[in-house]
C-alpha cells in the first residue's frame, strides 16, 4: 500500500515542491518508478510507470496529451526491472525477490517470514 501511495504522491510532490524551487531538482516521478522497479521487478515497474505517468499527465501544468508520459515511464519501469534481474543473476521475472532456496535479511522465504515454529 505504501508503494502505491509513493507512486501516486510523486507527481503531486513534484508539482508542489520541486517545480517551485528556483534551482530545480530531480524528477521525483521517474525516481519513484525506477526505485519500485529495482525493488519489486519488471511487472511492478511497468504498472507503477503506467500509473505514475497517468497521474503526471493530468497534474498541472498538463499539455493536453494524456498517455505520453505514462508510456515512457511504463517502458522505463519495465526495462529497469529487467536490467535489475539480469545484473543480479536472477532469471527474468524474479527481479526484486529472493531466490527460492535462499535465506536473507530475516529468514524470508517465498514471501513469508519463516520464524520459529512455522513450517518452511
Amino acid at each position: 500500500m505504501g508503494l502505491v501511495l509513493l507512486v501516486l504522491a510523486a507527481p503531486l510532490l513534484q508539482v508542489l515542491l520541486v517545480n517551485r524551487a528556483p534551482w530545480g531538482g530531480p524528477d521525483l516521478v521517474t525516481l519513484a518508478v525506477v526505485w519500485l522497479a529495482l525493488v519489486r521487478g519488471p511487472v511492478w515497474g511497468c504498472v507503477a510507470g503506467l500509473a505514475a505517468g497517468l497521474a503526471a499527465d493530468v497534474t498541472p501544468p498538463a499539455d493536453g496529451t494524456v498517455g505520453r508520459t505514462a508510456l515512457v515511464l511504463a517502458a522505463v519501469g519495465l526495462l529497469t526491472g529487467l536490467l535489475s534481474g539480469l545484473l543480479s543473476g536472477l532469471p527474468p521475472g524474479r527481479a526484486g525477490r529472493w531466490p527460492a532456496g535462499g535465506r536473507a535479511g530475516g529468514a524470508w522465504r517465498e514471501g513469508r517470514r519463516a520464524g520459529p515454529g512455522r513450517a518452511r
